[in-house]
């Protein structure tokens, strides 16, 4: 996933107008799936899309539909499937990427701060510094690192954890 993915988290500044005519602020925030391809790989990506979405089962996912959108640059030669409605992030969260956990360190960060955010429903914080706490690697502390740093000790070690212990 880490050179043709990413996993994004991004503030979108928003404001609105109160009663009294004052403006107040807040972020909303955005999330993200994206693989990006060339062009000429768009049949691979048709079909990435296909394959994910056959991992839906209609009667436990209670008519739930994964809806990843293609576009398609033709100037920079490029394609991207992206999946940005927060039940398709989750869906892929839960039933393929902590399943399947394809991840290299360098996407682990963004990983944990997308799985957090989604995962916790957060949508909205008061402004970029609550933002940048968020995203601040030490609150993502997840059960997602636990497991990744558990099976590195393992592959390491060539020894198990014994978890009635801890």
């Amino acid at each position: 996933m880490d050179a043709d993915g990413s996993f994004q988290t991004f503030p979108k500044k928003r404001s609105y107008i109160l009663k009294s005519g004052i403006i107040s602020e807040y972020i909303n925030i955005g999330y993200g799936i994206h693989i990006s391809l060339s062009d000429r790989d768009l049949p691979l990506l048709k079909e990435i899309n296909h394959q994910l979405s056959n991992l839906v089962n209609p009667k436990i996912h209670n008519n739930f539909k994964l809806s990843g959108k293609i576009y398609t640059y033709p100037k920079r030669g490029e394609a991207v499937l992206a999946y940005t409605k927060l039940l398709d992030i989750q869906f892929l969260i839960e039933n393929v990427f902590d399943k399947y956990p394809l991840v290299t360190l360098n996407q682990r960060q963004r990983y944990n701060l997308l799985r957090t955010g989604i995962l916790n429903k957060i949508k909205r914080l008061e402004n970029l510094e609550e933002y940048k706490k968020f995203k601040d690697e030490k609150t993502v502390a997840t059960e997602y690192n636990f497991l990744i740093e558990s099976e590195s000790k393992i592959l390491l070690t060539g020894s198990s954890m014994n978890y009635e212990d801890s």
